[in-house]
């Protein structure tokens, strides 16, 4: 912690991190790794959260869904467009999940509290 930049030290989100990795790394065995350490700090970036918290299982797990159905759409678009039908409900479903996917990387709190998604949808 005392390595960290004085201007580092304001922001929460970075100390967040710093310790979540700290206790991983120091304090936690080759497991905490794939199956998480549990919820003990909310590091406000989603993907960070069901990565610390889950494990890369839970994170896939979590995660894997929502990108499957968006590739799924994608892919289904891009066959719409060679056949020149188009449908709308595709077109939808790849905004709203890459919205919200986007907005799990940036602002967090999407994945943790459904209320957020009903906005997107």
């Amino acid at each position: 912690m005392t390595k960290v930049d004085f201007n580092e030290r304001n922001n929460s989100r970075k100390i967040k991190m710093l310790v979540l990795e700290d206790m991983l790394k120091n304090k936690g065995d080759a497991l905490d790794a794939w199956v998480g350490i549990g919820e003990t700090i909310n590091p406000e970036t989603d993907f960070a959260f069901l990565y610390y918290s889950y494990g890369i299982i839970g994170l896939l797990l979590f995660v894997g869904p929502f990108v499957g159905i968006l590739l799924f759409s994608i892919i289904s678009v891009l066959i719409q467009l060679f056949k020149r039908k188009f449908d709308d409900f595709s077109y939808i479903l790849i905004l709203s999940l890459g919205f919200s996917l986007v907005t799990a990387f940036y602002a967090g709190h999407v994945f943790n509290y459904y209320f957020v998604n009903v906005f997107v949808g």
